[in-house]
C-alpha cells in the first residue's frame, strides 16, 4: 500500500454544459427533465422518427409515483377479507398482486418499446389493469360477497400446507428411515 501526504489536492471533473458526468455527454432518457423530454420528443417528431420512447418515459414519470394508489385501491379490501387464515392468505395474496403488477408492468413496456401500443397506454397500462381489479374488489367488499379468487387461494394453501405436513411427518411414503 501506498500512503499520500498533502496539504492540497485538485481533482479536474470533465463536465458538460448541462453537468452531466456521462463520456460523450449525453444523457438517458430518464435523467432528463420531463420538459427536456417533451422537447425531444417534438424534436424527432418533426424529424420524422419515432416520440415514443421519450413520450413513454415522461408518463412513467406520473405512472409510477400513481401506483402508490393503485396498491392501496387493492390492498384496502383484502385487508378487510374474512378468511381463515389471514396471515398466509394476506402474504401470499400481496406477493401474487405484486408480481402480477411486475410483470403487467414488463409486457406494457416492451408493447410500448415495440409501438404496437401508445406510450401513454403502455405507461399507465398495468395502473388501470390493477386498478380496475381493485374497484372490482371495492365492489364486492361493499356487497359482502365473497371474492372467488381469495377462496380458491386460500383452499390451494391449505392443501398444500396439508401435503407439506405429510411429507414431512412421514406419512406421504412410508416411514422415514431412522
Amino acid at each position: 500500500y501506498r500512503i499520500a501526504a498533502f496539504d492540497e489536492y485538485d481533482i479536474t471533473l470533465a463536465m458538460t454544459e448541462e453537468g452531466s458526468l456521462a463520456k460523450d455527454g449525453r444523457r438517458h432518457n430518464r435523467e432528463l427533465l420531463v420538459s427536456e423530454l417533451g422537447e425531444l420528443a417534438e424534436k424527432a417528431r418533426r424529424g420524422g422518427e419515432d416520440p415514443s420512447r421519450y413520450l413513454m418515459e415522461m408518463h412513467k414519470r406520473f405512472s409510477i409515483p400513481a401506483s402508490i394508489f393503485v396498491f392501496c385501491l387493492v390492498g384496502v379490501p383484502l385487508g378487510i377479507q374474512r378468511v381463515r387464515n389471514p396471515g398466509l392468505t394476506g402474504f401470499s395474496s400481496s406477493l401474487a398482486i405484486a408480481v402480477f403488477y411486475f410483470i403487467l408492468t414488463l409486457a406494457m413496456d416492451a408493447l410500448g418499446g415495440r409501438s404496437v401500443i401508445g406510450p401513454a397506454l403502455a405507461a399507465w397500462g398495468a395502473n388501470i389493469l390493477t386498478g380496475a381489479f381493485g374497484v372490482y374488489l371495492f365492489y364486492k367488499e361493499s356487497r359482502d360477497k365473497a371474492i372467488k379468487p381469495l377462496i380458491y387461494l386460500e383452499g390451494a394453501l391449505a392443501a398444500a400446507l396439508s401435503a407439506m405436513k405429510r411429507v414431512f411427518s412421514g406419512k406421504a411414503g412410508g416411514s422415514p428411515s431412522k
